[in-house]
């Protein structure tokens, strides 16, 4: 099975305007397929999105939208309901700096809903149809803060290290979907 087969026709990728996030759009575009583009600036989005179609000629779709959002899941279903989303990569993060007690309750759980919450929102919503077609991908990025704690990134780290947990549990329950 070839790479469109297998993780086609649409790609999601979350924090997709610069950075990594871009570099994973270009990246699935140039492996042929559309990609569903999500940020929260939306003049670099949509830069960002232009960029991708005209150099690798596939279809892009943005969403505006805020990851800490309760509502998410909601936006995201919504403006995916018509595609077959084949490859969800989560590449975002909010890092609170500065030591626990010092840092504002409020930046704290803003890190704990983009790093946790969104996650699970996001993989519920697009795993289950990627194991009824038996196929697809999910790729949460982490790092490697999540590895240990740290004096002034304590909900970061601990963020990442939740979405590694969660992606090594998605792995090793992927035969048990089918």
């Amino acid at each position: 099975m070839g790479f469109v087969e297998q993780y086609g026709p649409w790609a999601f990728i979350a924090g997709a305007s610069m950075g990594i996030g871009r570099a994973f759009s270009h990246e699935a575009a140039a492996r042929g397929l559309n990609v569903l583009m999500l940020a929260r600036g939306a003049e670099q989005l949509e830069t960002t999105a232009a960029e991708v179609a005209e150099q690798h000629g596939v279809q892009t779709r943005t969403i505006v939208a805020d990851l800490a959002d309760p509502q998410i899941g909601s936006v995201v279903a919504a403006a995916s309901s018509d595609l077959e989303v084949g490859l969800f990569v989560y590449n975002a993060a909010i890092a609170p700096h500065g030591r626990f007690v010092e840092t504002p309750l409020d930046h704290q759980l803003t890190s704990v809903a983009v790093n946790c919450a969104t996650p699970v929102i996001l993989c519920n919503l697009l795993a289950g149809p990627m194991a009824e077609r038996e196929r697809g991908g999910i790729a949460l990025i982490s790092s490697l803060g999540g590895l240990s704690g740290a004096v002034n990134f304590g909900t970061y780290n601990a963020g990442k290290a939740f979405e590694w947990i969660l992606a090594e549990t998605l792995w090793a329950g992927v035969d048990r979907l089918r």
